[in-house]
């Protein structure tokens, strides 16, 4: 059976088709790119606006801390706490940013050793250190504490970021690439804000 139909007809099964075609061609493209460009962190700018005096926060779906910082003898020293959302993993540091903790019965260890630091920016690492009978995790990072613009942030950026994961038979390392930034918000100026406080 042919098809007559007026002119105006044939226009409209006509664009019909071109519609299809382009719909069905899009959407083979689509499914054949694969995206090959790693997605920059983004980093904001140091500009050493504002102090460091205050209490920040800084939260995300695994974890959230609570930062404190304040300056003595010309020098910025910070005190943070951790609570894991993933698991009961929870502790406080004193002013030296160490601590000591305890996690399913055994003994864990945090603490940060400065490079240097001054009203500007702080470059400091860390050592993590959880260890069970049969498994364990060590975390080594490297990183630049600094203030962007208006100072009521502070920024963590992470240059080396290093794990350790030991099972019963093998033990795996690897780095986190690109190592993560974190930017805390300034929520007080005061430093002995509680933690039932903080506005997560």
């Amino acid at each position: 059976m042919r098809f007559r139909g007026s002119p105006a007809a044939w226009a409209a099964l006509a664009a019909l088709a071109a519609v299809v075609t382009l719909f069905c061609a899009t959407r083979a493209t689509a499914q054949q790119t694969i995206p090959t460009q790693r997605i920059d962190v983004f980093v904001p700018e140091d500009t050493g606006d504002g102090v460091w005096d205050g209490t920040y926060v800084y939260s995300c779906r695994d974890f959230k801390i609570g930062l404190w910082m304040r300056t003595r003898d010309g020098k910025p020293e910070m005190k943070l706490r951790y609570q894991s959302l993933q698991a009961p993993e929870t502790f406080e540091t004193d002013w030296n940013t160490k601590a000591t903790y305890y996690l399913s019965g055994q003994p864990a260890t945090f603490g940060v050793t400065y490079a240097s630091r001054d009203a500007r920016r702080i470059e400091a690492a860390w050592h993590w250190d959880v260890q069970f009978a049969d498994s364990g995790r060590t975390n080594d990072s490297t990183f630049s504490v600094f203030r962007p613009a208006g100072g009521r942030a502070l920024v963590f950026r992470f240059r080396q970021v290093d794990q350790q994961i030991r099972g019963r038979e093998e033990v795996k390392r690897f780095s986190i690439n690109p190592p993560p930034v974190w930017t805390f918000s300034k929520v007080s100026k005061r430093i002995d804000v509680l933690w039932e406080e903080l506005p997560f």
